[in-house]
C-alpha cells in the first residue's frame, strides 16, 4: 500500500495511508488537512489509478515541489520520492513502512482516509527524519534578537516624525475637498484573495421573450432539485432573463447523445463519484461549442487534457472530464454546485481564486445561493456568469424538450 511520511508536525514522523483519492490542503473537506500558513486551502492531490500513484497541484499559493522541482503538471510518484508542501512541510512517498534512508523506526500514525485528518503544524520549528531540530543554534538567536532591538531603536523615531506631519493630503488644483480622517477605510480582501475583475454590464430585465417561456422559473427550481437535491438555489428575474437569451442556440441544435456515449459517461461518472446527469447537462451546454469550434467533444483546453494525460498510460477525455470536474467540485461545497460547473473548464488555481473570493465576501453563507449577485458582486466573472446561463438554458431544453418543441426523452431519463 502506499504511504505517506509526513516530517515536521510531531516529533516523529507520521505514517498516512493513501488510499484512492487523496487531497491535502487547510480546507475541512481535505483527507490530510494541515493547518499552516504556508499551506493553501488545496495544495494537492494524490490518486492511484491504473496501478499507479500520481501527484498534481491543486492550484496552491506556494506550489508543490517533487524532488526539488516545482509540480507544473501530473506527474508520477515512486518510492522514495521527496514531496515539499508549500516549502514548509516535508514528505516521503513510499510503499514500504519507512523510506529507505530513515535511520531511525518511528512509531507510525495512520489516519483513515476517509475521515477527515486535522494536524496542527508548527511553523517555527521543523524535524528532520532523525528527530533532530532544525531550529537554530542559540548564537543565532542571539544575533537574531540584537538585530531586532537595533531595528526598533531606528524606527520609532522615523515614525514619530511621520506622525507630525499634516493628516489632510495636499490638492495642488485646489478643487478637490480633503478628505475626512475619519472616513472608514474600504475593505481589502486577504493577500491571498485576488479581486476578479471584469467589464461593467447592465443590469439585464426581463423582456417580452419571457412569455415564450412561461415555465422557465420553475423548470429551472425542478432541474436544481435534481442536481442539489435542494431548493436553497434562487434564480433571479435577471438570471432568468440571461438564461432565455441562450435558449434559441440551444433549441437549434438539440443535443442527442449516443447510447455508447450515454453508457460511457454512466459508467465513469458514476465511478468518479460524480453524477452522470452532471456530465449529461455539461455535454448538452457543450453540443453547439464543439460543434462550431471544432474542437474536442468536451471542449476542454488542452493545458488541461496534458496535465491529467501525464504518467497515464491510457485514459480516455470523459474520463479526465470526470477526473477534473471532481477535483473542481472537491474545492468547492456541495451545495455550491452550480459555481463549481460555471468553473468548467477554468485551470484549477483561478477555480481556487473564485473559492477565496467566495469565501471573503459571503463568509456566513448568505449571497452563494442568489446565482445573480455572486456575478453582481464579483464572484463570477464575466466568462464564468456565461457558462453558467449556457449549462441552465441547455440543461432545461434538454430536461423538457417537449416544452420547446422538440422530440425526445427527458436527460434525466437517458442518464
Amino acid at each position: 500500500m502506499a504511504k505517506l511520511i509526513v516530517y515536521g508536525i510531531q516529533p516523529q514522523p507520521m505514517v498516512i495511508p493513501i488510499r484512492g483519492h487523496f487531497t491535502i490542503g487547510r480546507d475541512r473537506s481535505c483527507t490530510l488537512r494541515l493547518e499552516d500558513s504556508c499551506i493553501s486551502r488545496f495544495q494537492a492531490i494524490i490518486e492511484t489509478r491504473c496501478g499507479e500513484t500520481v501527484i498534481r497541484d491543486g492550484g496552491s499559493r506556494n506550489g508543490t515541489r517533487l524532488n526539488g522541482q516545482p509540480i507544473q503538471l501530473e506527474q508520477r510518484l515512486s518510492d522514495g520520492d521527496e514531496i515539499i508542501f508549500g516549502g514548509g512541510i516535508r514528505a516521503t512517498f513510499t510503499h514500504s513502512i519507512l523510506p529507505h534512508n530513515s535511520p531511525s523506526q518511528p512509531k507510525p500514525v495512520h489516519l483513515k482516509t476517509e475521515a477527515t485528518s486535522s494536524l496542527v503544524s508548527r511553523p517555527n520549528q521543523t524535524m528532520s527524519p532523525s528527530g533532530v531540530s532544525d531550529s537554530p543554534p542559540p548564537v543565532a538567536k542571539i544575533w537574531l534578537a540584537g538585530f531586532v532591538i537595533l531595528l526598533c531603536l531606528t524606527t520609532v523615531p522615523v515614525l514619530w516624525f511621520v506622525s507630525q506631519l499634516p493628516q489632510n493630503p495636499l490638492h495642488l488644483d485646489g478643487n478637490q475637498p480633503p478628505l475626512s480622517p475619519k472616513s472608514p477605510a474600504p475593505p481589502v480582501l486577504p493577500t491571498a484573495v485576488k479581486e476578479i475583475s471584469q467589464p461593467a454590464l447592465p443590469s439585464p430585465t426581463p423582456s417580452s421573450e419571457s412569455a415564450a417561456y412561461p415555465d422557465l422559473q420553475q423548470q429551472l427550481e425542478s432541474l436544481s432539485t435534481l442536481v442539489t437535491r435542494s431548493h436553497q438555489t434562487t434564480f433571479s428575474p435577471e438570471l432568468i432573463a440571461q438564461v432565455q437569451t441562450c435558449i434559441p442556440e440551444m433549441t437549434a441544435s438539440p443535443f442527442q447523445p449516443r447510447e455508447d456515449e450515454k453508457q460511457l459517461v454512466r459508467t465513469v461518472f458514476s465511478n468518479r463519484g460524480i453524477q452522470p446527469l452532471v456530465g449529461g447537462f455539461l455535454l448538452a451546454s457543450l453540443q453547439t461549442t464543439s460543434a462550431t469550434s471544432g474542437q474536442s467533444r468536451w471542449n476542454l483546453p488542452q493545458e488541461l487534457l496534458r496535465s491529467y494525460t501525464a504518467g497515464a498510460s491510457q485514459i480516455s477525455e470523459t474520463e479526465i472530464a470526470a477526473l477534473y470536474i471532481r477535483d473542481v467540485c472537491v474545492v468547492f461545497d456541495t451545495r455550491d454546485i452550480w459555481l463549481a460547473l460555471a468553473c468548467y473548464g477554468q485551470p484549477l488555481q483561478r477555480v481556487a481564486t473564485i473559492r477565496a473570493v467566495l469565501e471573503a465576501k459571503d463568509p456566513d453563507h448568505r449571497l452563494r445561493t442568489d446565482l445573480w449577485k455572486c456575478y453582481q458582486t464579483g464572484i463570477l466573472g464575466q466568462q464564468e456568469w456565461h457558462q453558467l446561463c449556457r449549462i441552465l438554458a441547455a440543461s432545461v431544453v434538454a430536461e423538457h424538450p417537449e416544452a420547446y418543441g422538440l422530440a425526445g426523452t427527458p436527460l434525466s431519463a437517458q442518464f
